[in-house]
């Protein structure tokens, strides 16, 4: 029996100020065989170009880290978050000018933390709590309304095999939460059946 998927991660939130260009934002990575996926970074700009938000590292590495813009004619200071990962990518920051700023503000940095996994065999089960592979959420630091957030992390894999099962209690591997236009992580999957018989339920 296979161990279960892992979710992806969320997208990172954009937030435009102005009209007349292209916000292009990358998702969220993949999950692996061993953890949730990243949150991309945060973007708010209002340029007059395309630009682009930053993905969350592969295997379960860095969120992505955040971008902000601000033209020369804008008057409005411009924050965003650092995606979810392993660590959170920092976020970023800019008041003047016509610069690009990308991950230079740790004050918005994304949380840490993406789904694992867990395989547990076992003669006997019995849960009478909670066993989670939860993904972790975007992170809210300092990001208020109209400053988006970073992507949250996925969920992980919970697998378990036993010959006799006393109680499944609770059991969770959902995906972060969206905070403040960061996307939510996707949800990770549930495994736990019988050894002796070989039947097994999934809860994606």
């Amino acid at each position: 029996m296979k161990e279960g998927k892992h979710g992806g991660g969320g997208t990172g939130g954009c937030y435009a100020g102005d009209c007349g260009y292209n916000l292009c934002m990358y998702g969220g990575a993949r999950g692996t065989s061993y953890s949730g996926g990243t949150g991309s970074g945060g973007l708010n700009s209002n340029s007059y170009g395309n630009v682009y938000n930053i993905a969350g590292s592969i295997n379960g590495g860095m969120g992505g880290i955040g971008k902000a813009y601000r033209d020369k004619s804008s008057w409005v200071g411009r924050n965003s978050g650092g995606g979810t990962g392993n660590p959170g990518g920092n976020g970023a920051s800019h008041e003047s000018g016509m610069t690009l700023n990308e991950g230079n503000n740790a004050e918005l940095k994304g949380n840490d933390g993406t789904g694992g996994l867990l395989v547990i065999y076992c003669n006997t089960f019995n849960n009478r709590g909670l066993c989670c592979a939860n993904g972790v959420d975007s992170s809210s630091k300092k990001i208020t309304a109209t400053e988006p957030s970073g992507g949250a992390s996925g969920g992980g894999s919970i697998n378990i095999f036993y010959k006799t099962i006393i109680n499944r209690g609770q059991l969770e591997a959902n995906g972060g939460k969206s905070v403040n236009y960061g996307g939510a992580g996707g949800n990770g999957s549930i495994t736990i059946g019988s050894i002796a018989t070989e039947t097994f339920i999934k809860a994606e």
